[in-house]
């Protein structure tokens, strides 16, 4: 069973400010959020969608231009977005919490995950953090078995901002 359907898009980005930004298409940038320096997260999984809580391969796919400067980690949570599971109110964990005190959200770094090397040269991946060099487009793909997190985010702590898409499809049983 397939848990994004064709034309279930690519991620908006949060700041850690709260701040969103929408996926947006142009001919002069392409398609993906309009980012700029600072730490933003791309969000996988919450109330409405199955993606990862329900299926136990997710793959994630990131591309970025030249510009962009910065670290990409993965995080996950098992935690509900909001308090006692609800489908809206009061936050529990946000997507945009920035683990200050706690540590709701977890850094995913196995040493033994394939990660496929960033295209474009001055971009680069040790385990499972990769580096936008900012000095040429890149892109990569990494498919995570085992997925039993409820939610997983993209985090990017970027010195340099720009265009940035992100998707992710899973698959599991059935």
């Amino acid at each position: 069973m397939k848990y994004a359907p064709p034309g279930s898009g690519d991620l908006a980005a949060i700041k850690a400010d709260g701040t969103v930004v929408p996926v947006t298409n142009s001919s002069a940038a392409g398609v993906g959020c309009v980012l700029t320096s600072g730490t933003w997260y791309f969000p996988i999984g919450g109330v409405d969608t199955p993606l990862p809580v329900e299926t136990p391969y997710l793959g994630i796919q990131l591309q970025w231009v030249a510009a962009v400067a910065g670290t990409i980690t993965f995080e996950s949570c098992n935690y509900p977005r909001y308090l006692n599971g609800a489908r809206s109110g009061p936050d529990d964990v946000a997507d945009n919490d920035p683990n200050t005190t706690k540590t709701n959200w977890v850094q995913q770094n196995p040493t033994t995950l394939y990660v496929p090397t960033p295209t474009g040269a001055g971009n680069s991946a040790t385990n499972l953090t990769i580096t936008a060099g900012g000095t040429n487009a890149g892109g990569t793909h990494l498919d995570v078995g085992n997925a039993g997190a409820k939610r997983w985010r993209v985090k990017m702590v970027l010195s340099v901002g720009g265009v940035v898409r992100v998707n992710a499809n899973g698959k599991g049983g059935g």
